[in-house]
């Protein structure tokens, strides 16, 4: 779609299929035409959106690493006993859990 002008008036594939196999008037080549900025434009945001999502993935990982390093160090200064009566308490307090469901689901759960 984004062809020079000469792509769509002069002899080829696209006009054998848009003309002959399509029965295509010269307002539907020249509609098209008019269409490329606006598939330009799609294009670029599509690359863009890409390109964010691309990154979201990435923080996202560095994030988690990050998350899963602070509990591995927690696990560390406290004894097998402690860190279970720890995720013990933890998944018993409304509260701690009303904020774990904020931190990784972004929704608060239903009590």
């Amino acid at each position: 779609m984004d062809q020079k002008d000469s792509f769509y008036e002069g002899p080829g594939l696209w006009n054998s299929l848009l003309r002959r196999e399509l029965n295509g008037s010269d307002h539907m080549v020249e509609s098209m035409k008019r269409s490329r900025d606006v598939l330009k434009k799609d294009r670029k945001q599509l690359i863009e959106l890409e390109a964010q999502i691309d990154q979201l993935s990435h923080d996202s990982a560095v994030y988690l690493d990050s998350l899963q390093e602070m509990i591995v160090s927690i696990g560390r200064v406290m004894t097998p006993e402690q860190l279970a009566k720890f995720i013990t308490w933890v998944q018993s307090s409304e509260w701690c859990m009303q904020m774990l469901d904020i931190v990784w689901c972004e929704e608060p759960r239903d009590s």
